[in-house]
């Protein structure tokens, strides 16, 4: 009886080996492939979405770059300049072309291409005979830019425009807007040669602008508010006065948190982060105005979740009929 009991039990642990390795060895052919290849999608989505992330502080740092455009005076006023100039030329009359800014902050004079002033904006032509005397002047510096002025030409430079070395530099440098703080003035100035409407040939423009009567945060509400309608919904813009931090603006009617404040107002900062789960991107203008652009992350490529859930689909049914084939 004992020796019956002994050979029996070789004989099942025998007939369940087979089975059992290969039941063993095909486990072990689902569970490496399946690894392997999680292990790949995991890394390959990790570098998908560093790649977005990547890009899309880069999109962020062009946004904040052209806010800070629109933020300083200089060059914002140089493109409104430049975008008022091209207007006529598609205008029926100078009428239809409305002033671009408040008077006391942008100074603007109108002439053909003779030099005889233009009613225009808003039918003004004050100052007339001075500013005609001083395009004069322009246009003879124009054809000889190495003559002296005379003194009466001394005279009208510094009558009209506060220095008589403002009609060099605008004679040298026509279609920018020239700072004269060098002179000793907080103001630009500027000289377009254009296009008037109709038949009325080409002209001139003349603009003064007085950097006292400009808000620097009129610019970066504009600035933020303009960018904000492009970009849409998922980005917060903002901007903060880095000399005097509690002066901010956000988009959308929300609020820098205190703890954000203070890290957005350190100087020296990358132009591109990651803070928690935002992207965050920031650009400074000359004035001290730090311009903001923030998104939520993007939730990385699903690449794992649609591997999983194929799993859950085919595995189960992989090992029931593994199993199966082993029992019968």
């Amino acid at each position: 009886m004992q020796k019956a009991n002994g050979q029996q039990t070789p004989n099942i642990l025998s007939r369940w080996y087979s089975p059992a390795r290969s039941l063993v060895f095909f486990c072990l052919l689902i569970i490496l492939p399946t690894l392997t290849v999680g292990l790949t999608l995991n890394m390959v989505q990790n570098n998908l979405a560093r790649d977005e992330e990547q890009q899309n502080l880069d999109e962020m740092a062009e946004m904040t770059a052209h806010m800070a455009r629109l933020a300083n005076p200089e060059t914002y006023f140089q493109e409104t300049l430049r975008r008022v100039c091209d207007s006529f030329r598609w205008a029926s009359s100078t009428e239809d072309i409305a002033r671009p800014e408040k008077k006391d902050i942008l100074e603007l004079f109108l002439f053909d291409s003779n030099g005889v002033r233009l009613a225009w904006p808003d039918g003004e032509s004050s100052k007339r005979k001075m500013s005609e005397d001083y395009i004069q002047i322009l246009l003879r510096l124009r054809k000889e830019p190495d003559s002296s002025l005379t003194r009466r030409e001394q005279n009208i430079a510094s009558t009209f425009s506060g220095n008589q070395a403002t009609v060099h530099s605008l004679a040298r440098s026509p279609e920018t807007l020239v700072s004269f703080q060098g002179l000793g003035m907080r103001r630009y100035g500027a000289w377009f040669e254009l296009r008037l409407p109709g038949n009325m040939g080409e002209g001139h423009l003349i603009a003064w602008l007085n950097t006292d009567e400009i808000s620097r945060y009129e610019l970066a509400d504009n600035a933020i508010r303009k960018i904000s309608q492009l970009a849409g919904e998922n980005y917060t813009f903002a901007w903060m006065d880095l000399n005097n931090p509690d002066k901010t603006g956000v988009t959308g009617n929300l609020r820098i948190r205190e703890e954000s404040r203070k890290l957005l107002a350190t100087e020296g900062m990358k132009s591109g982060f990651r803070l928690n789960d935002e992207l965050v991107a920031i650009n400074d203008t000359p004035e001290g105005i730090r311009l903001i652009g923030s998104r939520h992350v993007s939730p990385p490529p699903p690449l794992l979740l649609h591997y999983f859930n194929l799993l859950r689909m085919t595995i189960p049914v992989f090992l029931l009929f593994m199993l199966w084939k082993t029992v019968f």
